[in-house]
């Protein structure tokens, strides 16, 4: 409470508190130019282009309101606490609270305000504790160069820019409505921010935080430039999975979020919602505790690049829409198509346990290469429903393995499920001079054979045979004959009949249990040639 009043005219006017009482200073109209020397001063600087200064040494809990017009309202000295309320009012304002160079220790339950136009707001000392700066109307910018506890930057309509430069803990960046910049790579690693974009096309850029980002409505960007620390991500509104609500929700952006600038290295979900989404990621870290999911959501999205390593403990759900999955390793993990026509493409399998499923619709899975370094390996490839599409390229095995009393390479168990749609077709492209096997369907195997080596079993009675398990037109081409020589193998029929096409003899039916087959490489291709 001030006991004190200094007021102004309607011209351009010098007014400066007499630092010994508690003063209320109005200017009024003009463009005026205001001083504050004692802590508990108030300046309405009124109509005009009005300056407001703050020269207080210690605690200050100071009001200064701009009012209408290009304000410029400064704290000029060093303060151990700066408290209080600093409105612009309405007008392109400037608010500066960094102490004019001097040494500001914090900000404490201080309300930092632009209001309507378009102002520029710069905050710097040690720590910002229990506070609120809000720009107001207008396409803002804000720099805060301190950390933040328990406080809320919040933006308001307009295309506004936030840059975030120290530590932010259990605080909030809110970008509101607007194409809003928010730039939050600097905040220190260890730091848990709240960042939400709002609505509007935003861009946020974060680095090694942990925390929430969500991109809100529109079509967002969200950029980590260094190792994400783990957290929870959203590229539309705050707890949205899969999508909005109704059709053309204008939640639903196509949201372009990306890791790639670095390894992933804490423990990390990320749904992108609705829309035609693009994830992209590095390499995502294998280490203990250590898991990323990746839910696609609604939309025809595209998820990794040909650059990503998919490492342990990870999943990727597309989603429904016709998906793209794509990464140069895998190791460890679960992809799920989705609903749609999904295309799932991996450069490098050298797994632990992978299990990939297409889900509904006619799905491609292609795996190009296979390293296999264990017995205990496994790979499950299901195309689900529809008319799917299984591809597998080279095939190396690395070690002498073990199996059933019998010894040889492998390439471990590569399963394709039970759940195996009519029209659906497996096809190899290539394998190296080992011996390869697959297990097809779940209870037979497929053996692969070269000049140089003999056939294995391993522990199956039937040597190298294909189930077909579902009534309907299962479809499994061959391609060429078997070099070294022939083998005759089996294709199992179960369950009725099935309509299999064949490469010497066209399109058969059969209802007995078995026909020959051979399995062998031309030209770098390998496939199955049936007799």
């Amino acid at each position: 409470m001030t006991t004190n009043t200094l007021t102004g005219t309607t011209g351009n006017d010098i007014l400066n508190s007499p630092g010994s009482v508690s003063t209320l200073v109005q200017g009024l109209q003009g463009n005026d130019t205001i001083t504050l020397n004692k802590d508990s001063d108030v300046a309405q600087a009124g109509k005009g282009d009005d300056t407001v200064n703050v020269n207080i040494v210690g605690v200050s809990d100071t009001t200064v309101k701009g009012g209408k017009g290009a304000d410029t309202l400064t704290l000029g000295t060093s303060v151990t606490v700066l408290s209080g309320n600093w409105y612009g009012g309405s007008g392109n304002d400037s608010i500066d609270v960094r102490g004019g160079g001097q040494t500001v220790t914090s900000l404490s339950n201080v309300t930092i305000a632009g209001n309507a136009g378009n102002d520029t707001i710069n905050s710097q000392s040690a720590t910002i504790a229990q506070s609120e700066i809000k720009s107001g109307k207008g396409d803002d910018r804000l720099t805060i160069l301190e950390g933040a506890t328990n406080s809320t930057v919040r933006m308001g309509k307009g295309a506004d820019s936030i840059h975030a430069l120290a530590s932010f803990t259990s605080s909030s960046i809110l970008g509101n409505s607007g194409f809003d910049t928010i730039s939050a790579s600097a905040i220190t690693a260890g730091s848990t921010p709240f960042i939400g974009g709002g609505k509007g096309t935003d861009s946020i850029s974060i680095a090694t935080q942990l925390g929430t980002i969500v991109g809100g409505y529109g079509a967002d960007s969200i950029t980590a430039l260094a190792a994400f620390g783990g957290g929870i991500v959203y590229g539309d509104a705050n707890g949205v999975t899969t999508g909005g609500t109704g059709t053309g929700t204008s939640a639903d952006g196509a949201d372009r979020i990306s890791f790639s600038a670095g390894t992933v290295s804490g423990a990390t979900t990320v749904y992108s919602g609705g829309g035609n989404d693009i994830i992209t990621t590095a390499n995502t870290s294998g280490t203990a505790g250590t898991n990323m999911h990746i839910d696609g959501g609604k939309g025809a999205d595209k998820i990794g690049t040909t650059s990503t390593t998919f490492l342990a403990s990870n999943s990727i759900y597309g989603g429904d829409g016709h998906d793209t999955i794509l990464m140069i390793n895998s190791v460890s993990g679960l992809i799920l198509g989705g609903k749609g026509n999904d295309s799932i493409k991996i450069g490098t399998y050298t797994a632990l346990d992978t299990s990939v499923n297409g889900g509904a619709g006619n799905d491609t899975i292609t795996v190009s290469n296979g390293a296999v370094n264990s017995a205990a390996t496994f790979m499950t490839l299901n195309g689900g429903g529809g008319v799917d599409s299984i591809v597998l390229g080279s095939w190396t095995a690395n070690n002498v393995l073990s199996a059933a009393g019998a010894s040889g390479n492998n390439i471990g168990n590569v399963v394709y499920g039970s759940a195996a749609a009519a029209g659906d077709v497996i096809r190899f492209t290539n394998t190296l001079n080992v011996v390869d096997s697959a297990n097809w369907l779940g209870d037979t195997q497929i053996a692969v054979n070269n000049a140089r080596n003999g056939w294995t079993a391993y522990g199956f009675s039937q040597v190298g045979s294909i189930g077909c398990f579902v009534n309907g037109d299962d479809l499994i081409i061959g391609v060429a004959s078997f070099v070294g020589g022939t083998v005759g193998v089996n294709v199992n029929i179960i369950n009725g009949a099935e309509l299999v096409k064949v490469t010497n003899l066209g399109a058969l039916t059969y209802n007995a249990s078995n026909f020959g087959f051979t399995v062998g490489t031309v030209d770098g291709q390998l496939g199955i040639t049936f007799t």
